[in-house]
């Protein structure tokens, strides 16, 4: 731009009127009511960008390892599972399996059954002892062998089809392999305070362990005796060894519900032990 051409309006500026009152008013009115409606229009924008702060906020808080406010935690007294869900088979793939205190079944698709039943040791003396695994005994469509393993007599058969190939035979192999049976416990001497430890413990174990209806253990009239005052003591001793049978709990229980019924029935036994792991339920010999 020239410097004339600068001069020439620089004085046309002082020249023209400026804007009145009123006029400045109406566009200072006209300013203010644009940037309301900008504010209106953008205040749904930052609620979403607020929220989708805070939900980055919480997600980066968890993933970068950041505390969120602890919930409470449902505390539920820990019961050991060793020697307590009783005998039984671990199911492979294609088998479903049944167990009780006294009984174990395993059935395949393809028509195997194995059917265990668990006995004291002490009732059947002659048995030959083994170990686990369990080995798939000779013979034709029904197996049938009878062992002495753990605490436990254990007499089973395994229903086979006629004819069987060799891959049937190889899945029943395996199944009979997984059959688990509690063992004898290493049980850590007793003081007598622990007389009362045993029957409470056994009072909290007993309706998940029950055969029957768990509502019939209700109000369980329970008998405690220790070592060699155990009215079974000699069982024990057949079955695990004097060491174990000395100090084992014996828990005699009667059960009123059930007696109104049947007398026998109504009445259980049970061996409990305290170990490194805490009690252990290690046989039912009644």
């Amino acid at each position: 731009m020239s410097d004339d051409l600068e001069r020439r309006l620089r004085e046309a500026g002082h020249r023209l009127p400026g804007p009145t009152d009123t006029e400045t008013q109406a566009a200072r009115s006209g300013v203010l009511g644009t940037r309301r409606r900008s504010r209106r229009r953008l205040l749904p924008v930052l609620a979403a960008a607020v929220l989708a702060g805070g939900a980055f906020g919480v997600g980066y808080a968890v993933a970068a390892g950041g505390k969120e406010k602890p919930t409470p935690k449902l505390v539920v007294e820990h019961v050991p599972t060793r020697l307590n869900s009783g005998p039984g088979f671990v199911p492979a793939q294609g088998w479903t399996t049944t167990a009780s205190a006294t009984t174990a079944t395993a059935r395949s698709a393809n028509g195997v059954s194995i059917v265990a039943h668990f006995f004291p040791a002490s009732t059947k003396p002659a048995a030959p002892q083994r170990l686990l695994p369990l080995r798939l005994p000779a013979g034709e469509a029904t197996r049938h062998l009878v062992v002495h393993v753990g605490a436990y007599v254990v007499d089973v058969t395994v229903g086979l089809p006629s004819n069987p190939s060799a891959a049937l035979l190889a899945s029943a192999r395996e199944e009979l392999g997984r059959l688990i049976v509690p063992s004898c416990p290493v049980a850590l001497p007793l003081a007598p305070r622990h007389v009362d430890q045993a029957a409470r413990y056994l009072r909290k174990w007993l309706p998940s362990h029950y055969d029957g209806n768990p509502a019939d253990v209700a109000g369980a009239l329970m008998s405690v005796r220790v070592g060699q005052a155990m009215p079974r003591h000699g069982e024990a001793q057949v079955d695990c060894g004097a060491a174990v049978a000395a100090r084992s709990v014996e828990i005699d229980v009667i059960l009123p519900k059930v007696s109104k019924v049947s007398a026998s029935l109504s009445e259980l036994t049970f061996f409990v032990a305290k170990t490194s792991h805490g009690w252990v339920v290690w046989e039912r010999a009644r």
